[in-house]
């Protein structure tokens, strides 16, 4: 058998493993953040035939004056009779159907 030589150059020099340092990087289940992308939709193409747009002129409305009235009072009223103002007294038992609930034992 032939024997082969081996040159410097075939050797791969083994790399060294730096120790990592610092706490594992933990995973991203939904990937990175990216930055959002607007985008404007694009017309599509209906292909509908062009309409002719007509421009309607619609008349301004004039709205009418509004008139005010002015209305004046006699009098107040008081000349005809004096009239008791004041409260209504409450009246007791006014409707005897109504169920109160009354005590049964009076102690004087």
């Amino acid at each position: 058998m032939k024997s082969r030589r081996v040159k410097v150059e075939d050797i791969k020099p083994e790399e060294t493993q730096l120790p990592v340092l610092g706490p594992a990087p933990r995973a991203d289940p939904y990937g990175s953040w990216k930055p959002v992308e607007i985008r404007k939709p694009e017309p599509m193409d209906l292909q509908l035939p062009d309409q002719e747009y007509i421009q309607i002129k619609i008349p301004a409305a004039s709205e009418p004056k509004v008139k005010f009235k002015e209305k004046t009072l006699a009098g107040l009223g008081n000349d005809e009779g004096e009239v008791e103002t004041g409260f209504k007294r409450r009246r007791f038992n006014c409707n005897p159907k109504r169920s109160i609930r009354q005590r049964l034992d009076q102690d004087d």
